[in-house]
């Protein structure tokens, strides 16, 4: 009899560990399917516009005379930084109140993308309309990240 009471003991707490972990990864799913909120949105962009001011003062350095290596070796460092920034931007599924910041974002992203590739590959410094580009691209990235939150 001991080892019936046993069985079924052990047979009901695999049942209740089993449903717990139903519950559990039901639970996950619907969290991950939630869509972005400010905060979440917020992040890649205040990255973005932090890697346009970092752009800025690299290319601004360049024309004061940095050494051409550490810059071509930053500029690839940041150039991957932007396109993982950009990565993150794209793959939020955000709510339709926020599609268009989201949008503009990615298409403010662009001229840094322009930007890093061409000082990695040593055309530093930058045209003065590329520069241009990177500076109001990060203003305007700012005033996204603002806007966001309200």
């Amino acid at each position: 009899m001991d080892d019936r009471r046993r069985n079924r003991a052990a047979r009901r707490q695999a049942a209740i560990l089993a449903v717990c972990l139903v519950a559990l990864a039901v639970a996950a799913a619907a969290f991950l399917r939630q869509p972005a909120d400010e905060n979440e949105l917020k992040i890649p962009i205040a990255e973005l516009r932090s890697q346009s001011a970092e752009l800025d003062v690299l290319d601004r350095a360049l024309a004061r005379g940095l050494a051409g290596r550490f810059a071509q070796a930053h500029a690839g460092q940041l150039a991957q930084t932007v396109d993982r920034s950009r990565d993150e931007l794209t793959s939020l599924k955000t709510p339709e109140r926020l599609s268009e910041q989201r949008a503009d974002a990615l298409r403010l992203s662009s001229p840094l993308v322009t930007a890093s590739a061409a000082l990695h590959e040593g055309r530093a410094p930058l045209a003065a309309s590329t520069s241009a580009q990177v500076v109001a691209s990060g203003a305007a990235l700012q005033a996204i990240e603002e806007r966001l939150r309200r």
